[in-house]
């Protein structure tokens, strides 16, 4: 008679919870759920991507356009508080001066809306326990720094200038976790900047303009 017993079944994660945040103006580039059609025709200087869309040619520079879909992905994020998170198996350690710390304090629901789990640890640490699924692991730590020094540099007396001292930052933080022109890229992940790209609503321009 067999009497191995079977394993009891593993427990569901337990959801993360976050305070809501102050809502944010919803930006007009909502994503599409499926892209148009294209074709990619190539790749120049391993940093300008070539497409043949509907009756035009398009010019892609790569950085610039992940650089807008990782921005304009948090900030949906924050606006419609549906976040996803991936954990991370060892906490990240960020050492930050303590005017960026208290300006990661000041603006923590925001920085927690956009996917960033964190503590803070005295005198001058901030231990990352989870980021965001659209940030790669080894761009979180730049990403992160970037977004503490610039809330640190500015100033801001009243919630709509809070809002928008956070997107500022969050546009050079996104500048941090894309991608770099000039790097072999595989086919897929050209791909997948294309099609992310055109699943946006009338976007031609990166976060800085």
């Amino acid at each position: 008679e067999n009497t191995a017993q079977s394993e009891p079944p593993k427990p569901e994660p337990t959801p993360i919870e976050r305070p809501e945040p102050e809502p944010v103006q919803e930006s007009k580039f909502i994503f599409r759920r499926e892209p148009p059609k294209y074709r990619l025709i190539g790749e120049a200087f391993y940093s300008y991507v070539f497409l043949e869309y509907e009756d035009k040619v398009l010019v892609i520079d790569k950085h610039a356009a992940h650089e807008r879909i990782i921005f304009e992905e948090l900030r949906q994020n924050l606006a419609t508080h549906i976040v996803a998170t991936q954990l991370m198996l060892v906490p990240l350690k960020i050492s930050l001066t303590p005017e960026e710390l208290q300006s990661v304090a000041d603006h923590r629901d925001e920085i927690r809306g956009i996917g960033f789990e964190f503590e803070i640890e005295e005198p001058h640490t901030l231990s990352v326990l989870g980021i965001p699924q659209q940030i790669e692991p080894e761009a979180a730590s730049g990403m992160l720094e970037t977004l503490a020094g610039q809330l640190a540099s500015g100033t801001t007396s009243t919630e709509i200038k809070s809002q928008l001292l956070f997107e500022k930052a969050l546009y050079q933080a996104s500048c941090k976790a894309a991608i770099k022109a000039g790097h072999l890229e595989d086919d897929e992940h050209i791909k997948w900047i294309c099609d992310r790209l055109l699943s946006l609503n009338d976007i031609k321009f990166c976060p800085h303009g």
